[in-house]
């Protein structure tokens, strides 16, 4: 009896160093998945950058974003050419009143003017440098630790958007990402509020398109220097 006891024993625990090994074969593989899944990740965000890097040096681009926000649309168009910048950006509401602000900059001179209704007010040399609307490229660059931290927070998927072929990055469901494969441009951004669709136009820009706008009906307001 006792034997039997003993060679009982000694089945149970030959089973579970069998059970346990199992597991520890699927940890494995599951570990290898993992590895395989998130390098994949990170080369692709990698090239993400690299492209991205490329596109951001264009200095003749037209851009349009399309941004839908609690009932209300805000379109932007921002045209670019060297050193000169026009910038509008209309807002449509529940209003019929038009709402518009309208940026120019170039290397010498600045013109912000508001617009509400028949209301116009143009401040000169008081642009705001970080409203300039600009290429929306993939932004982490080369970075690897940080592609890797976004390759831990996401996942990443293909789609077409606006009939390019981009990557979808969804990062921990709160923030979506489309970026254009081959230049790294961002076309769509998703967040839990705001939807934005991006459209743009390289080396397109002519000089006529970036004109500094008519001030003539503006109540006119210029910077006081003094301090």
């Amino acid at each position: 009896m006792r034997y039997t006891k003993a060679k009982g024993v000694y089945y149970m625990e030959k089973k579970k160093m069998k059970l346990w090994k199992k597991i520890l074969i699927v940890i494995g593989i599951i570990l290898i998945l993992f590895l395989i899944i998130t390098t994949r990740k990170v080369m692709v965000l990698l090239e993400l950058g690299n492209v991205s890097a490329e596109t951001q040096k264009n200095t003749n681009y037209y851009i349009q974003r399309i941004s839908m926000q609690d009932g209300c649309v805000v379109i932007s168009k921002a045209y670019h050419k060297d050193a000169k910048h026009l910038q509008i950006v209309e807002m449509l509401g529940n209003t019929s009143e038009t709402r518009k602000v309208t940026l120019y900059n170039d290397d010498n001179e600045e013109v912000t003017i508001i617009q509400s209704g028949e209301n116009k007010i143009a401040f000169l040399n008081e642009y705001e440098q970080g409203v300039k609307f600009k290429i929306y490229t993939y932004g982490y660059g080369t970075d690897f630790w940080s592609n890797l931290q976004v390759a831990l927070m996401s996942r990443i998927t293909t789609e077409k958007q606006a009939g390019r072929e981009c990557y979808v990055i969804d990062i921990m469901g709160n923030f979506k990402l489309w970026v254009d494969k081959e230049n790294g441009l961002v076309l769509k951004e998703e967040t839990e509020n705001n939807v934005d669709q991006y459209k743009y136009e390289l080396n397109t820009v002519k000089d006529e398109d970036v004109l500094k706008p008519d001030i003539s009906d503006c109540v006119i307001q210029e910077k006081n220097n003094q301090k």
